[in-house]
């Protein structure tokens, strides 16, 4: 009965010395831009091309968590044919430490930004309003909304 009783007690506090460090898959191209990711997996789409990735350890530095979500983020860039800016980073410091970085990914070929397609779809639409106000023109409206139909087509 005590050994039972320390194993209750002890297997608690091993669990929590574990790496808690999300795993997402890198890509991209199977997930829609991130249309289908899992809120619980530590990457989120925020919305207007806009991502947070969280990592959450039991031990470490604010420096070498950030370093290892970094790494992540080059990698889902890289996959993605993007480059990545990181706009903010957030760390927490109680019994688990933890980064929270918000980036952004743009395509290489054009510099647009990465949207879900929901925000393609509104993005093309309205380019379609102001082609038909005639506030662009046509080739305006082809050039930008290429990238959008890339995104819509999953291509």
């Amino acid at each position: 009965m005590k050994k039972l009783l320390l194993l209750l007690l002890i297997a608690p506090i091993i669990g929590l010395c574990q790496d808690n460090e999300s795993t997402i898959d890198l890509n991209i191209n199977n997930l829609g831009y991130f249309d289908k990711a899992k809120k619980g997996d530590g990457l989120k789409y925020i919305g207007s091309g806009k991502y947070t990735i969280k990592g959450t350890k039991f031990y470490g530095s604010e420096k070498g968590i950030t370093k290892d979500l970094t790494e992540t983020i080059s990698e889902l860039a890289e996959n993605s044919n993007a480059n990545y800016k990181i706009i903010s980073s957030q760390f927490f410091k109680q019994e688990m430490r933890q980064v929270i970085l918000t980036f952004e990914l743009r395509n290489k070929d054009d510099g647009s930004l990465l949207l879900n397609k929901d925000e393609a779809k509104e993005e093309l639409l309205s380019l379609k309003e102001y082609l038909d106000l005639g506030l662009i023109t046509q080739q305006e409206f082809d050039e930008k909304a290429a990238s959008l139909k890339r995104i819509l087509l999953g291509k």
